[in-house]
């Protein structure tokens, strides 16, 4: 989800990203929502992800975007659900374009795109990685 969100804001498309997680031990799924929240303004920090779902413990057929889709009730609630999300993809659809990219400021977000400062060796980069980094 966080990539999808950052690839967004690359794209400028302000939707939140909608996700589905099926379990892989039985027939209930679960709706999950990301979008990016306001940059914090400091240099090179990326605006925070916020993700949102069930906590654990809720119980299925709550209003909370959990479906056990074995229960037809559920997977009625679910089929419903699913065409629902016509609006939000068409305003993805509609806000996506090369023009939209090409008139934004670059915006790196991807690790492996990282362009190297030098041609120092691994130790140096991984050291000058490890000083980036924070916990």
């Amino acid at each position: 989800m966080s990539s999808i969100v950052y690839q967004r804001r690359v794209w400028g498309i302000c939707e939140p990203a909608v996700g589905v997680i099926f379990s892989k031990s039985c027939t209930v799924c679960q709706v999950v929502f990301a979008w990016l929240g306001a940059a914090s303004g400091a240099r090179g920090d990326l605006p925070p992800i916020h993700i949102v779902f069930a906590a654990h413990g809720y119980e299925v057929g709550t209003p909370l975007g959990i479906f056990d889709l074995a229960t037809p009730a559920d997977a009625l609630a679910f089929a419903q659900f699913v065409p629902s999300l016509q609006a939000h993809c068409r305003a993805i659809a509609n806000a996506s374009s090369i023009d939209v990219v090409n008139s934004r400021p670059p915006f790196s977000w991807r690790s492996d795109l990282v362009i190297r400062e030098s041609t120092s060796g691994w130790m140096d980069r991984m050291r000058k990685w490890k000083q980036d980094v924070h916990v």
